[in-house]
């Protein structure tokens, strides 16, 4: 929901880093100097924020949220970055930029064998996404990781080299 408190919580404890609600890093791979993963953690929720305007009110806890992090704008903004992440790379040859995969880091679902009764707000979202990860793995392979959803799952998106793992259960 908030996640003003999440990123507070890096000033009070050593072992939590959170400086920003979303935000991506390098990953290099083990073995292979040449070849590298990017990690994307993104904000579900801030995402939201980006809706239509006649959705606003459909949003689930809506009281909850802070326009900072989870308004118009910075939905808006979140999902602009979110494109040109996605983008980068797009233009290089697969064999010069070093990029292997994609990871994409979400606390919602994008697809889910789960019924959670979403909102109208909560499936544009995943609508939106979905699409850009789809145009994403065209260029390079998506893993996506996401919890929310109280089950273990792994589905596979027909057609793409783009897969989806759900660990919604607290542990293992």
């Amino acid at each position: 929901g908030n996640v003003t408190a999440l990123m507070a919580h890096t000033q009070r404890s050593p072992r939590w880093e959170l400086h920003a609600p979303y935000y991506s890093f390098k990953v290099p791979i083990p073995g292979r100097s040449d070849r590298h993963a990017d990690v994307v953690v993104i904000d579900s929720i801030g995402l939201e924020g980006g809706v239509d305007h006649e959705l606003q009110a459909a949003r689930r806890f809506r009281e909850d949220y802070t326009d900072e992090f989870a308004g118009a704008e910075a939905g808006k903004t979140q999902w602009s970055w979110l494109e040109k992440v996605l983008e980068q790379d797009a233009t290089a040859s697969p064999a010069g930029n070093g990029l292997s995969v994609r990871i994409i880091v979400a606390h919602r679902p994008v697809v889910s064998n789960v019924n959670r009764s979403r909102t109208q707000a909560e499936r544009w979202v995943e609508k939106r996404l979905r699409e850009m990860l789809k145009a994403a793995a065209a260029r390079t392979p998506v893993l996506f990781l996401n919890g929310h959803d109280h089950a273990m799952q792994f589905l596979e998106e027909p057609g793409a080299n783009l897969h989806y793992v759900g660990n919604g259960v607290g542990g293992m």
